[in-house]
Order: structure tokens, then C-alpha cells, then sequence
């Protein structure tokens, strides 16, 4: 298990979410201040399994696809958190393989 690849996909789930930190931390019972969130998309530590949960539901994901460490490197740009499913790079739009 890369737990800064798993750090990334969090990160990608608040950003896509459109939270901040603060914001995406006041998702969870109790809430999560913005250090520990900074924590786990830095890959320094990981969530509890619950809150693990409630991540890859915010994903629209499993748990198991959440801890994955199956990600994609783009060859132009070299970005190196690109999703299985995904077919472009979400940072230089190049169509990438599946």
C-alpha cells in the first residue's frame, strides 16, 4: 500500500469536491482538522478505516479502489496521479492508454 498514492486520490476527492481543508475535514464525526487532512494527502499518515469509508463513498468509490496503487504516468507532461479509468491526463489533456 503507497500512502502517498493514496494520499493523491484524497487530495483529488476534495478538489473535486470543491472543499477546502477546513471544509473537507468537517465532513467526518468527529471532524478532521485541516493538519490531519494535509496528513493524508501528503501520504505522512492515513485515515482511520472509518473515515477511510467515508472518503471513498465521497469518491463514488470502494475502499479497496480507494487503496489502490494502480495510477497512470502521463508521458507528456509526467503527472503520475492519473486514474485507471481515466482516458486524458487531467493536468495536459493527452489522450492516455487504458
Amino acid at each position: 500500500m503507497n500512502q502517498q498514492v493514496i494520499g493523491l486520490r484524497i487530495k483529488q476527492i476534495r478538489i473535486s469536491l470543491g472543499k477546502t481543508l477546513k471544509e473537507f475535514g468537517m465532513e467526518f464525526s468527529p471532524s478532521a482538522d485541516k493538519s490531519n487532512i494535509s496528513k493524508w494527502e501528503s501520504g505522512k499518515s492515513l485515515p482511520s478505516p472509518s473515515r477511510l469509508k467515508r472518503i471513498a463513498e465521497m469518491g463514488n468509490m470502494q475502499v479497496a479502489d480507494l487503496l489502490s496503487n494502480s495510477l497512470k504516468k502521463c508521458p507528456r507532461c509526467k503527472y503520475e496521479g492519473i486514474e485507471p479509468d481515466y482516458k486524458f491526463c487531467p493536468i495536459c489533456g493527452l489522450k492516455v492508454e487504458v
